[in-house]
């Protein structure tokens, strides 16, 4: 079985790049949800991982939504329920249901 680590961070609306960027390498995170993420420049943060060999995604309901979700290419994240406060995200493996994601 394979471990997925996650990572939560509510950035107050601030574009903390440069520290998330270290937090996801040192800790070797295959998801990254964010709450309050308006102001972070999603795009630069995509690109430096793809200039450094990995292939990331941008899991998102709305570009409305504040919350935000980054996983690895081989990391199967599906949409499934979003509300004012909280995204309700499937995490399948071998087309089965493993669990949920909930970010509030």
């Amino acid at each position: 079985m394979r471990v997925i680590k996650v990572l939560f961070w509510n950035l107050y609306n601030k574009n903390l790049i440069s520290p998330l960027i270290d937090l996801i390498q040192e800790n070797k995170t295959d998801v990254v949800t964010l709450a309050e993420a308006t102001n972070l420049d999603i795009s630069a943060l995509l690109n430096h991982f793809k200039l450094n060999g990995e292939d990331w995604k941008d899991i998102q309901f709305s570009s409305t939504n504040d919350i935000r979700v980054l996983a690895k290419k081989e990391v199967n994240i599906i949409p499934f329920k979003e509300e004012k406060h909280y995204s309700i995200y499937k995490i399948k493996k071998n087309g089965y249901l493993d669990c949920l994601l909930i970010v509030v």
